[in-house]
């Protein structure tokens, strides 16, 4: 870098003050400049002012000076100094040489008195824009520390200096790698933009380092578990990680997945998405199982019918300690089909030799998790059918309540009748209406509960 001294030193044209009144002492700007002159990277900044000092005459002469706005220092009558783009180490040594020049035997010597404060500012996903000050030891990390909203993103900021040049910054990063460029020193009208996370993940359980991250545009399951999770644990089950992904396209209830890593080399194709949660389970957690009995389609069958009520079903259901109920209704929820009535389940629970019956809405229990249940191992959830009957009544022979079958005319239920009664009916006159008195077509299939007469 060029050092200008941009007017010439003169002999006999020093213009100083031997020993000075001393100013008041600052011990919040005495340890900042203490700090800031062990530093060997800290920057000549505006505001900030030194004292040189050396020997003339046998006496101690002191001069104080303060960079200014154009980073100029003004030496009096001996010349302006340029210090842009300066560290202190060689500003003081620059300014020593000076004296050294004029006066071999002078013992120059150059301290910060006061580092100055500089504005700056913040925006975009912070608590608060705002207008703030630093001092050149000021770094990204510390100025944004508290100030993030919930949303805020670490891993892209980006800082507008004074001459309109972007640069970008990955928090993370730093602090992961130690990465000091990462995280640099702020300049004076700086101007700081937060975006918002775009991609944020929790991995837990068997990794070297659990935790919730942000994750770049590249990343996938491969550098969640080995870059952010650190790697599995020797106690990791390979076999079983479940990724609970709170939120699909297809479904506002969410999905649960479960993935195998074969080998190192063989990591399965999944994409990582916005709030997903990895779990990675143990080898030595001895799963607990619990019992879905009743109206649960585990065969790939319509049970559309009440006439399908004698066939009652059973679904094992594995899962780890402190898991919910509706997470486990959650993973079934495919199980679950028109006749299930979930409205009056129960778990029938059996502890020291006693069996009790929990009742639970499970309908309820998808919209609020107020009343959510921890399973225990051994429970049956019990999953009743739901009743729909059509009821005939009027000019049949045995008129009365059938069971529902989708896809189905009058005509079906009026044979389960025993047929019209032709001497009160001869012309097959029928009115077919809803629960609600909703008359329909004789063409129309029949809609659950209806009457017929």
């Amino acid at each position: 870098m060029v050092l200008i001294l941009l007017s010439v030193l003169r002999t006999g044209a020093q213009s100083v003050d031997h020993l000075p009144e001393r100013e008041p002492f600052d011990p919040v700007a005495a340890g900042r400049a203490s700090m800031a002159m062990a530093s060997p990277d800290y920057p000549v900044t505006p505001g900030y002012r030194y004292q040189v000092s050396y020997l003339l005459g046998g006496a101690t002469s002191r001069l104080t000076v303060t960079v200014q706005e154009d980073f100029s220092v003004n030496f009096g009558d001996w010349g302006i100094l340029d210090a842009r783009g300066m560290l202190f180490p060689e500003f003081r040594r620059t300014v020593e040489n000076i004296i050294k020049t004029k006066f071999p035997d002078g013992f120059p010597s150059v301290i910060m008195l006061s580092p100055g404060l500089f504005p700056f500012r913040v925006g975009g996903e912070v608590t608060q824009n705002a207008n703030l000050s630093g001092w050149g030891l000021s770094r990204l990390s510390e100025v944004l520390e508290n100030r993030l909203t919930r949303f805020g993103s670490i891993r892209d900021v980006e800082i507008h200096d004074a001459q309109g040049n972007v640069r970008v910054f990955d928090l993370f990063q730093a602090k992961r790698s130690e990465n000091s460029e990462d995280d640099p020193y702020l300049k004076a009208g700086d101007r700081i933009r937060v975006k918002r996370v775009e991609r944020e993940i929790t991995i837990t359980g068997e990794v070297h380092r659990p935790g919730t991250y942000q994750l770049k545009d590249s990343d996938s399951i491969i550098e969640v578990i080995e870059f952010y999770g650190d790697g599995l644990t020797p106690l990791a089950d390979k076999m079983n990680i479940l990724i609970e992904r709170p939120i699909t396209s297809s479904s506002p209830l969410g999905e649960s997945l479960y993935i195998k890593i074969q080998s190192a080399e063989d990591f399965p194709q999944v994409e990582i998405k916005h709030l997903d949660k990895i779990i990675v389970n143990s080898v030595l957690v001895d799963r607990a199982v619990v019992f879905f009995e009743g109206a649960i389609n585990i065969r790939g069958e319509s049970m559309s019918s009440v006439e399908d009520r004698e066939i009652t079903n059973r679904l094992r259901y594995s899962f780890n300690p402190g898991t919910k109920l509706s997470t486990a209704i959650i993973d079934l929820r495919e199980s679950f089909t028109q006749v299930s009535d979930l409205t009056k389940a129960y778990i029938r629970r059996t502890t020291d030799g006693r069996t009790i019956h929990i009742p639970v809405d499970l309908e309820s229990l998808l919209r609020s998790k107020d009343q959510d249940v921890e399973l225990m191992h051994g429970d049956y959830i019990i999953i009743p059918f739901r009743q729909y009957f059509v009821i005939v009544a009027g000019a049949v022979k045995n008129p009365g309540k059938f069971p529902f079958v989708p896809d189905r005319t009058w005509r079906y239920y009026v044979n389960l009748a025993g047929g019209i009664d032709s001497d009160r009916n001869a012309g097959e006159a029928a009115e077919i209406a809803s629960k609600d008195d909703v008359v329909r077509s004789k063409d129309e299939f029949i809609q659950l509960i209806i009457s017929s007469g």
